[in-house]
């Protein structure tokens, strides 16, 4: 299990890292027109042919459909009263630029002249909300190099800039402050320090240390201090994995196991002192964060990924929960945002407006509880409704989404809450913007999202989300604009399909006219497309899942693997073959893995193979004996030139794939 985790970020990596996305920003723009790009890849960054054409800047109203992949989408429209509110109505609290970090930092220290002993007596004194949340037992002596870590009630924040000083002076005594809100300059990581619930709890069930100190009761100080190892120190905290097994770390300042098996036996529990097996009590318990936040936790903590296990997520569909600020709400943003869903081909599943105590549970549990302003000069509030939706036909990341969210599997879904976000504050003067929408990253943060918010309602969704598409049944999304058709993306029977279009020319009706064609001579076979329907200029067939895509996928395939489905593709060419036609467009974006089943699609260049020619010479194999039709480069398997031919991008050449293919 160990070897799968990856480097801790350092100081230096991370300015690293900076540097390399302001190399990409400035030269990409440039070498994209040459099919290269500066990329991070496989954990590095270099210069790479990029696959495919840049994408050319397209508005999503040109023709009054929306673009499947959202390249340079546009919201609905707002109406005119809705500027005008969204401007009008101020918002609670401070209003001003955008905010840049706090002045307070979480280390903090106590001057000398105060001393500890001082210092706590003022807090008792003055009635503040606080806990020493570890090693109190010897306060107020504190050894040197150590510090002091304290939790407080948000309202009590302001007192203690009486009290501290911000710089470190000769006698003084370090203290690491957090509050249970998590506010600037005392959060950890941009996140509560433990999830709000957690953190009021403690500081409801204190008890007086020595009649000085208050600290957290020993059901909570056992409770926290397992959080804190778990979760804050993880591979720090000199916890092996799993019982029995060696410590992922040597460490010499405190000893977790020792104390929470004290505290254990004092409570009478019985606990395995693993990683493992404290992340499974804490979630017995209740105790345990929510998902989101152990995976933004895990950036610099990459042993947290292990606790999450391996979830199954669908690749043809993925459920999107969207939650709705406050912000939203007073301005009536609900309808347009669920509008905007709709019209981008998501399936709402569920409206849902929050009641109090769903919302006192989302606020706590989401995010960490942490709905600060963060970057923008106005918060968005607290949670106050969510939209359920399902998008069946999701789009992978590519490389700079995975490597900026890498939790997140459909790239449409981050697309349209950033079309939603902008969408607003694209009417907003820059000092009244913020951020209005908050978003799963997949579909495992989806569900337990729902389980927090609406728990009643979770399995009549997973229901809907069964049977399948239930949305607009004339919704039209357009996948891709050629010069012989236009695919749209739509749906029959709860179904997504690909509806090819074709237009009146001649090349137009010669690529119609091979599509029928392979319609007569392949329909049934196993690696053929699900053809549904057909008309006198369009064909309505299965929409395969980009994920499955045989260029996409052949990057996770094992070598034996990628042999085995040359194999496979050799079989289908030699089948095309035999009922004397070449596909004369042969490339890994043209096939997919399905169940382990290959299929091929788009039969627009299907034409007849000299009878006199053998397999191995033909087009589909070498690229020559006939014409190249619609400009498509001589694709077939062998092409050395292109990046997405099926020698390259499988690694298996012509030879090889015959060998193993006449072995199925």
């Amino acid at each position: 299990m160990q070897s799968e985790l990856v480097p801790r970020k350092t100081w230096l990596s991370k300015r690293q890292q900076k540097l390399n996305l302001l190399l990409a920003r400035v030269v990409n723009p440039v070498l994209l027109n040459f099919r290269y790009g500066y990329v991070f890849k496989d954990g590095k960054w270099g210069f790479r042919r990029v696959k495919g054409k840049p994408k050319r800047i397209r508005h999503t109203f040109e023709d009054g459909t929306p673009n499947w992949d959202m390249n340079n989408a546009a919201p609905l429209p707002f109406e005119e009263n809705t500027v005008r509110r969204m401007i009008e109505l101020k918002p609670q609290g401070k209003v001003g630029k955008r905010s840049k970090k706090s002045k307070r930092r979480k280390r903090r220290y106590i001057p000398a002249e105060l001393g500890v002993e001082g210092f706590f007596r003022k807090l008792n004194e003055n009635g503040i909300s606080y806990a020493a949340l570890r090693w109190f037992d010897e306060l107020p002596y504190v050894a040197s190099g150590e510090d002091i870590d304290l939790l407080f009630a948000d309202e009590d924040m302001e007192f203690l800039d009486t009290l501290f000083i911000p710089h470190r002076k000769r006698g003084a005594i370090k203290c690491d402050v957090y509050s249970a809100g998590g506010l600037l300059g005392s959060n950890f990581e941009g996140l509560p320090y433990y999830e709000k619930r957690l953190a009021t709890d403690i500081l409801a069930h204190t008890r007086m240390v020595k009649d000085l100190v208050k600290a957290p009761d020993t059901e909570r100080h056992f409770l926290s201090l397992a959080y804190h190892a778990v979760y804050h120190k993880a591979h720090g905290s000199g916890l092996p994995l799993e019982a029995g097994g060696e410590p992922l770390k040597r460490i010499e300042d405190h000893d977790y196991a020792a104390v929470l098996g004290a505290l254990a036996d004092e409570l009478g529990w019985k606990v395995e002192l693993s990683l493992f097996g404290l992340h499974r009590f804490l979630t017995e318990r209740d105790w345990a964060p929510a998902t989101d936040t152990i995976r933004k936790l895990s950036g610099t903590r990459p042993v947290l990924k292990l606790l999450l296990g391996d979830h199954g997520v669908a690749v043809d569909r993925e459920l999107s929960v969207f939650v709705v600020r406050e912000w939203a709400k007073e301005r009536n943003l609900l309808p347009w945002i669920t509008a905007n869903l709709r019209y981008y081909g998501f399936d709402v599943k569920m409206v849902h407006e929050l009641n109090e105590e769903e919302r006192e549970a989302a606020s706590a549990r989401i995010r960490g509880g942490n709905w600060n302003k963060g970057p923008y000069p106005v918060s968005g509030g607290k949670p106050y409704a969510v939209i359920a939706a399902c998008d069946y036909a999701p789009e992978p990341p590519d490389e700079e989404l995975k490597r900026a969210q890498p939790y997140a599997l459909n790239a449409r879904s981050v697309a349209i809450k950033a079309l939603l976000r902008k969408g607003i504050n694209r009417v907003l003067p820059s000092r009244l913007r913020t951020n209005p929408v908050h978003s799963a990253d997949d579909e495992i943060e989806a569900w337990e999202y729902l389980e927090i918010c609406c728990p009643s309602r979770v399995e009549e969704i997973r229901s809907r989300v069964e049977q399948g598409y239930r949305g607009d049944p004339t919704i039209k999304l357009r996948l891709h604009r050629g010069k012989r058709a236009v695919s749209y993306l739509v749906f029959r029977d709860g179904k997504p399909c690909v509806l090819k279009l074709f237009s009146d020319h001649p090349d137009a009706r010669k690529a119609y006219n091979a599509e029928m064609r392979a319609v007569e001579l392949f329909e049934g076979k196993a690696w053929a497309p699900n053809w549904v329907d057909t008309g006198p200029n369009w064909i309505l067939e299965n929409f395969y899942p980009q994920a499955l895509r045989l260029d996409r996928i052949a990057e996770t395939l094992e070598r034996n693997q990628r042999v085995e489905v040359a194999a496979k593709a050799v079989r289908v060419l030699r089948d095309i073959f035999d009922a004397g036609h070449a596909h004369r467009d042969v490339h890994a974006e043209n096939f997919f893995l399905v169940d382990g089943q290959l299929v091929l699609i788009d039969f627009e260049t299907l034409g007849q193979q000299a009878p006199d020619v053998k397999f191995e010479n033909s087009y589909d194999i070498t690229g020559k004996g006939m014409d190249t039709p619609f400009m498509t480069g001589t694709m077939c398997y062998s092409n050395r030139r292109s990046d997405r031919s099926l020698s390259r991008v499988l690694g298996v050449g012509f030879e090889e794939a015959l060998e193993a293919e006449r072995q199925i």
